[in-house]
């Protein structure tokens, strides 16, 4: 098995590479999502002239530069956990808003390091079945996160097979994508790759 298909049925590639390239930005641009329901907050509170209803005012409220606060609003910046608690504070939202699950997160990068050679149910079950399945089975697909799949999908995915053929699907197209880390691991141990 080369060193990229490792990765992706094997390695939880969204963690351990998390600080290396492309990875490392494709998990940034899918931990924004909540950055929509910020936005969305400040329409309705302007549709009901209610504060704050701008990113400026947002900005005076958390005691934040409104340029760190656009920046922030689209991923230039790391939002932390006090701007998660304050803005979630400030706007009435759920903090769940502004943390993704770990599948959704999975999913939403794999999309974007996929580049468009996999359907979003795809990658949905591929996600599903990485955050679910038992990794000692090697490089055989489990059971468990194939049923898990079954469950959580069962509007789109009927039997054990068709979640087989999708999981391969994407591990074949995230084969290629991280198996770029594996010219750089020949340098060394993969633990050793540099951050950039």
């Amino acid at each position: 098995m080369n060193y990229g298909r490792y990765l992706a049925l094997q390695e939880v590639w969204w963690v351990k590479y998390r600080h290396v390239e492309p990875i490392a930005t494709a998990l940034k641009k899918s931990s924004l999502r909540w950055a929509t329901p910020v936005r969305q907050r400040l329409r309705e509170n302007k549709k009901n002239s209610l504060k704050p209803c701008t990113q400026w005012e947002l900005a005076g409220m958390l005691c934040r530069d409104p340029g760190n606060l656009y920046r922030l609003l689209n991923g230039e910046i790391t939002l932390t956990v006090a701007d998660v608690s304050t803005m979630a504070s400030i706007l009435n939202l759920p903090v769940q808003e502004f943390i993704p699950q770990p599948v959704d997160l999975v999913a939403a990068a794999t999309l974007r390091l996929c580049n468009g050679k996999v359907s979003r149910h795809d990658a949905r079950a591929y996600a599903v079945y990485r955050t679910s399945a038992d990794l000692r089975n090697g490089p055989c697909l489990d059971e468990k996160g194939i049923a898990s799949v079954l469950i959580s999908m069962s509007g789109v995915f009927c039997e054990d097979h068709d979640v087989e053929v999708a999981v391969t699907r994407v591990a074949a197209a995230l084969e290629r994508c991280l198996g770029d880390l594996a010219e750089r691991k020949e340098g060394g141990d993969d633990e050793c790759i540099q951050r950039r």
